[in-house]
């Protein structure tokens, strides 16, 4: 039942896309065989940074009840090292308009990962967007001392939908679906809304915290939708 209101709620707002939807990324880990991931069965290019390791592995035992099946892991490994990153690059580039980016999580007690979300400015950049979760559970608003928006199991699945709307003043919608709960809307700044319109990149890392840290991904995708048509200026 949990796992049937999950997916009604994330078709909600995939309906909302409305027509035109384009699929710029995307990988299910689940379909894929252990190891190392399968590039054919993915929609854009997924690329490992200069450190940490990612490997497509069984469940865990925790989840053999709930969700069965295979999970891409990513491992930091040392903490002197900059955090692992997994990098989704979009297989078409699109601009402005609505994103639904949607990632299935699970991260093991006691570690700590993040989303991020990257123009097309450079490699490695800075994500225009980034959501934390730190290992207390507790998810914050940028900086990190923000206002407390939701909060996340350990040892559980769960999922985070981000709705983008990449504009002149671009605003993002942030939802956690699952075993989490909470959501928030953000404002970008102008610095970020250019950044934003220039969406290209989602970047899965660990929270760089300790050694042989590491968290798993069930499945990411981002959908993109043009934007409308703009509303006719009246003549005074």
């Amino acid at each position: 039942m949990r796992r049937l209101q999950s997916f009604l709620a994330c078709l909600v707002p995939l309906a909302l896309l409305g027509c035109g939807s384009d699929t710029v990324l995307s990988a299910n880990f689940d379909r894929q065989p252990l190891g190392t991931p399968e590039r054919q069965q993915q929609v854009g290019r997924f690329r490992l940074g200069d450190f940490g390791r990612v490997e497509v592995v069984r469940a865990p035992k925790i989840l053999a009840f709930e969700d069965a099946g295979n999970w891409v892991k990513i491992t930091q490994f040392q903490e002197v090292a900059p955090r692992t990153r997994y990098r989704g690059t979009f297989a078409r580039f699109k601009g402005d308009g609505k994103y639904l980016a949607t990632v299935i999580l699970f991260i093991p007690e006691g570690m700590s990962a993040s989303v991020g979300f990257e123009g097309s400015s450079g490699f490695p950049g800075q994500p225009f967007l980034e959501v934390g979760f730190p290992a207390n559970g507790v998810i914050r608003q940028p900086p990190a001392s923000g206002p407390i928006w939701g909060r996340f199991p350990h040892d559980r699945r769960f999922s985070l939908a981000v709705s983008l709307n990449a504009a002149p003043s671009s605003t993002a919608t942030l939802t956690l679906l699952g075993a989490a709960r909470g959501s928030v809307d953000v404002a970008l700044s102008e610095l970020a809304s250019a950044e934003a319109r220039l969406f290209a990149h989602v970047n899965l890392f660990t929270g760089g915290k300790i050694d042989d840290e590491f968290f798993l991904v069930k499945s990411l995708a981002v959908v993109h939708t043009p934007p409308g048509p703009a509303e006719p200026v009246l003549e005074q």
